[in-house]
């Protein structure tokens, strides 16, 4: 874990960064607008706040972390319970996959299989996130220090998503087996 120092930042994004978030969602997604509008909304407004310095791991929890959690607890995901979890499907978007949980995203290969123990876990609800934090005893950040804390690319903020000055999508998984990750992210620096 990383210390992150007390102080302040823009939280939320623009009138504008929303506009063109919204623009993306719908041409790179294939998702009507007013999904993706009401997906933003809860952008704006831009506001500053002040933060208090607060601990935060230095990596996303992979997969084989989380298999260490479920081998000593027996714990059951969500998408294992229901039987199904949502997966990105290039060209329509997020659908619900029979079959899919954090060990098959796509439901075919599992992530052990495809050489992916050590990239982030995907596929996992917020109940499932809870429970892995009481068992590392931890916990997970609130909304305005996961901002705080995430690498600034430009500026002062940046959309999930949005796409740096070359191109390439900043930081955006969607957890797709023949996706290349090469490394994990470092999230608290």
């Amino acid at each position: 874990m990383v210390l992150i120092p007390a102080g302040s930042f823009l939280m939320g994004s623009t009138k504008d960064e929303v506009d063109r978030a919204i623009k993306d969602c719908v041409k790179e997604l294939g998702t009507d607008q007013q999904t993706c509008a009401g997906w933003y909304k809860r952008e704006l407004p831009q506001h500053r706040v002040q933060m208090g310095a607060f601990y935060f791991d230095t990596y996303e929890v992979t997969n084989r972390r989380f298999q260490q959690f479920t081998r000593q607890t027996g714990y059951r995901t969500t998408a294992e319970r229901e039987g199904s979890a949502w997966a990105f499907i290039e060209g329509k978007g997020w659908e619900e996959v029979k079959g899919a949980n954090w060990q098959k995203p796509e439901a075919g290969a599992t992530v052990f299989d495809s050489n992916r123990a050590e990239h982030p876990v995907v596929a996992v609800s917020w109940d499932d996130a809870q429970a892995y934090c009481r068992w590392a005893k931890k916990r997970l950040p609130t909304e305005a220090e996961w901002e705080y804390a995430r690498p600034r690319r430009h500026d002062d903020h940046i959309l999930v998503g949005a796409r740096e000055s070359g191109g390439t999508a900043c930081r955006e998984y969607r957890g797709r087996i023949s996706e290349a990750a090469p490394q994990l992210d470092h999230v608290g620096v």
